[in-house]
Order: structure tokens, then C-alpha cells, then sequence
């Protein structure tokens, strides 16, 4: 199941990282690169789509299918590139959510006027930040392991929850999924099977990244 449509501009370390990270857990991903030699690279590298091109041309935008995108991502070290390509995105094409890495944090207030969802400066640039403003699900990322293929996850029990008042044995947690602690007001817990989960927890699972959808309809 496709969770999400997304637009990459920029195939740099963080958009290489978005691309490879939020495929695995079973969203579409085109990435507009302009780098020839990189582009290339990441064809070989990634299951994604790639164009070789400006992410400021709209045919561009147009070829990595914007028209079809949910979110669109503008990660590049140049910010006129994410401001123009998020500017076509809301304008041009109708995408829902964009999201953009400003380099100087003078120019935020410019992103935030046009009307930018979500602008990450570059000293809070960290790619899991980028991640979990591309989520609408309830799960946010800590940290990821390895290759990227386990995260440490972090869910809030809300009031209308199925797993409020449940102990942690009697939740139907994908298999080899560890909840590592539970942050209750100030205090750690580091739990059993028999520990209830209750209103305003918060829930830290290891996990592997193809899970985060079973865990989000559980929570």
C-alpha cells in the first residue's frame, strides 16, 4: 500500500536519506535532482524515480510528477530553489504540503509569507526533523539505526486510544517491535508485559521502518 506521494528536490545527504528512509516504509518517492553525475548515482542507488533537471523549472517538477504529489520536500543548499519550487508546488500544482530547508535563517519569514508549511532552518536541518513534518500519523522519530531500516519511535497515548488502560501484553505489537521506556509526566518506566499504558504516555519503540503503519493503526 502506497502511504504517500512524495517530491524530493535536491539529492544531496538529506534528500538522499528522505528517499531511502520514508521508500522503505512504503511511500512513493520521486527526487529532482540537478547534478548530472549525482542523478545518475542515484538511479543506481535508490527504487525512486529521478530526473536530472532545475526543481525551479515547472516541466521538471512536472516530469517527477507533481501533479499526482502529496507533499513536496526542497532540501538543496540553495534556498531560491526551494522557495521557487515550493511557490510551484502550492501554486502550480495544487500539492497539499510542502516543506522546505532554509540555509539562511534571515529569509524564514519570506518562506512563511508564501505560504511554506513547514520551514526547517539549516542549524535544525536534521533529517529526521524532515521526516516527521512529512508525517500526518501520530509516530515522530527519535533516531535512526544502521542503514536506517530501524528507528527509535516515539507515540503519545491519546485519550481516545484503543491501547489506553491496556497493558503492553495485551497490545498486538508487529513482531520483533520493542517498547524500550515509557515517559510518564517526569519519570522513565522501563516496562514489563504487564505495564498499563495510560492517557498522555509516551511510548518509545524500536522498530523496524516497514512497521510504522501497523503501529500508527494501533495507536
Amino acid at each position: 500500500m502506497i502511504l504517500l506521494h512524495i517530491l524530493i528536490v535536491g539529492g544531496g545527504k538529506i534528500g538522499t536519506y528522505l528517499a531511502e528512509s520514508l521508500q522503505k516504509e512504503g511511500n512513493k518517492i520521486s527526487l529532482v535532482e540537478k547534478d548530472e553525475e549525482r542523478s545518475k548515482k542515484l538511479a543506481r542507488d535508490l527504487e525512486a524515480l529521478i530526473i536530472n533537471g532545475d526543481g525551479t523549472n515547472v516541466e521538471v517538477l512536472r516530469d517527477a510528477g507533481a501533479v499526482n504529489a502529496d507533499v513536496l520536500v526542497a532540501v538543496t543548499d540553495d534556498d531560491d530553489t526551494n522557495l521557487v519550487a515550493c511557490q510551484f508546488a502550492k501554486n502550480e500544482f495544487s500539492i497539499k504540503r510542502t516543506i522546505a530547508r532554509v540555509n539562511d535563517e534571515s529569509k524564514e519569514s519570506l518562506f512563511e509569507n508564501i505560504g511554506v508549511d513547514d520551514v526547517i532552518p539549516m542549524a535544525n536541518a536534521a533529517a529526521t526533523s524532515f521526516k516527521n513534518s512529512i508525517r500526518t500519523g501520530p509516530l515522530k522519530t527519535i533516531f535512526s539505526y544502521g542503514d536506517e531500516d530501524i528507528n527509535l519511535n516515539e507515540v503519545i497515548v491519546k485519550e481516545d486510544s484503543e491501547v489506553l488502560n491496556k497493558t503492553l501484553e495485551e497490545i498486538n505489537f508487529p513482531e520483533n517491535s520493542i517498547v524500550v521506556s515509557i515517559i510518564r509526566e517526569d519519570n522513565i518506566i522501563f516496562p514489563s508485559g504487564k505495564t498499563t499504558l495510560k492517557k498522555g504516555d509516551k511510548v518509545q519503540i524500536l522498530m523496524y521502518s516497514k512497521d510504522i503503519d501497523k503501529i500508527e493503526k494501533i495507536f
